[in-house]
């Protein structure tokens, strides 16, 4: 790669486009048969949906660290965001419930032991990401690219879970929670990789 590739490449983020349509199908038809997720997420959701209406999709209940069907999650999410934000548009929506769900994240037993580390340092915090996510996801994988001061750079692979929006709710959200109000720009590769960068 040339040096002024490299360079577009570096200045590639842009602001999420909340106003963009999501096709479920692509995610839907992409998804690993094999990935799974945590019931405590569904709950999480579903929870949040019926704090709005008495009409909400899913299962009655979940089991906190059973592991349930990707293709059930990916359909349940954007249904449950647009209940819980119906005045957003839907990206805007998984953003908000991303943002949300960090906090099911962190009263988790897996959360608090990386919350205790962390202390109240966000560096600490973003450092841990990755042994975070490993801890509830399967098959994704998240590296921290870049790290300084006022920045982060994460790389999220293999997520189908609406990565430039969803997720990048998901790290908005843990790294305010360490006292810092974040920019999100994303650069997304294809459908299920994204980097996202947050800068203060």
């Amino acid at each position: 790669m040339s040096r002024s590739a490299v360079a577009d490449f570096i200045e590639s983020f842009e602001e999420p486009r909340w106003h963009a349509p999501l096709s479920l199908e692509p995610y839907l038809s992409g998804a690993p048969g094999h990935g799974t997720v945590k019931g405590m997420f569904f709950t999480c959701v579903t929870t949040l949906a019926r704090a709005k209406s008495s009409s909400v999709p899913g299962r009655e209940s979940y089991t906190g660290f059973k592991s349930y069907p990707i293709r059930e999650w990916l359909e349940l999410l954007p249904e449950c965001a647009r209940v819980a934000f119906p005045r957003l548009p839907i990206r805007s929506a998984l953003f908000e419930t991303g943002f949300h769900i960090y906090r099911t994240f962190s009263e988790s037993t897996v959360g608090r032991v990386v919350m205790s580390v962390a202390g109240r340092d966000v560096h600490a915090a973003i450092r841990l990401t990755e042994r975070a996510y490993q801890a509830v996801n399967s098959p994704s994988s998240v590296k921290v690219l870049e790290h300084s001061e006022q920045r982060a750079v994460f790389a999220l692979r293999n997520f189908w879970e609406y990565p430039d929006c969803y997720q990048a709710g998901v790290l908005a959200a843990g790294v305010q929670a360490y006292g810092v109000k974040p920019q999100v720009r994303v650069r997304l590769l294809s459908k299920c990789d994204c980097d996202v960068e947050l800068s203060w």
